[in-house]
């Protein structure tokens, strides 16, 4: 759901290179996405900004790390279970948009996320990467 907005849900408008959202308390800005996302986007005549450089302090710029973490499929599953997900509109929308997946790279205060906006049953995960230990 939309910030404190009751019975309002994300639907793919509301993510834009450079918007500000609020999810689960916390306001985080979408700096860039990946090709799919944009080839989505263009194809809905809805073309994505260029990609922002999202502002860094000292902590997070010796931090940064390009390491991709492994997807945690148990976590992701609890997760959708928690949030009572599972749902799905209407067949048709899952059938057509099934697999596809609209990923954000996204930046709040102190920290990086990656956001997936799924079109088969209109859901939003964060995830917050993970650095190994130095």
């Amino acid at each position: 759901m939309k910030g404190d907005e009751k019975g309002k849900y994300f639907n793919p408008f509301d993510f834009k290179i450079g918007a500000e959202i609020e999810m689960f308390g916390r306001r985080i800005l979408l700096c860039d996405c990946d090709l799919y996302t944009r080839e989505f986007y263009e194809g809905i005549q809805y073309p994505q900004p260029a990609a922002i450089q999202a502002p860094l302090d000292n902590f997070e710029s010796k931090a940064k790390n390009k390491y991709v973490p492994q997807k945690d499929s148990a976590l992701s599953e609890y997760m959708e279970k928690s949030l009572g997900g599972g749902k799905v509109r209407s067949e048709v929308q899952f059938l057509q948009n099934d697999r596809k997946v609209l990923r954000f790279f996204a930046e709040s205060a102190h920290h990086s996320y990656i956001v997936h906006y799924y079109l088969a049953d209109n859901t939003v995960e964060i995830i917050e990467p993970t650095v190994p230990n130095r």
